[in-house]
C-alpha cells in the first residue's frame, strides 16, 4: 500500500497531533476483529544492552530475592486487541462504548484496509497495527 511506503515517524506525529484539528462528532463503524501476538523479548532486550540479567554469573537480582543464583533465561510478551460490539479491550484494560443520542452528520465506515493506533494520554503509541481485510 502507498501509505506503508510513505509513512514516517515525523508524518505520524504530525497526523496525530491536536494542532489544527477541530472537534466534531463522527459515527465510526469498525468491523469486529481480534489481534493477538506473542513473542520472545530476550533478543530485543539484549540488543538494547540488557545483557547481565541473562548471564548466570553477572545477573544481580538481590533487591528482589535473597537467592544469589537467579538470572533471566527468557522473557516473553503477549498482547492482544479485541474490538467487538461490546467495546474495545486491549491487554487487560477495557474501555467503555459511548453512544450518541442523535446521529452525527458525518460517518466513517472502515470497509477497506485501515491502520489503528492506541495512544497513552502522554502521547506515546502503545499499540498499532493494520487491518487488511475488514
Amino acid at each position: 500500500m502507498q501509505v506503508e511506503k510513505e509513512i514516517s515517524l515525523e508524518k505520524l506525529n504530525k497526523w496525530m497531533s491536536n494542532s489544527g484539528m477541530k472537534m466534531m462528532n463522527i459515527l465510526v463503524r469498525l468491523p469486529k476483529f481480534r489481534v493477538e501476538k506473542s513473542f520472545s523479548m530476550k533478543n530485543i532486550l539484549s540488543s538494547l544492552g540488557i545483557l547481565d540479567a541473562f548471564s548466570q554469573t553477572k545477573a544481580n537480582f538481590s533487591g528482589m530475592t535473597k537467592q544469589s543464583d537467579v538470572f533471566l533465561s527468557e522473557v516473553h510478551h503477549k498482547t492482544f486487541l479485541e474490538i467487538n460490539e461490546k467495546g474495545t479491550e486491549a491487554a487487560s484494560t477495557t474501555a467503555s462504548v459511548m453512544s450518541v443520542r442523535s446521529f452525527p452528520a458525518d460517518e466513517f465506515k472502515a470497509d477497506r484496509p485501515f491502520y489503528y493506533f492506541i495512544k497513552h494520554k502522554s502521547g506515546c503509541i502503545v499499540l498499532c497495527g493494520v487491518v487488511y481485510n475488514p
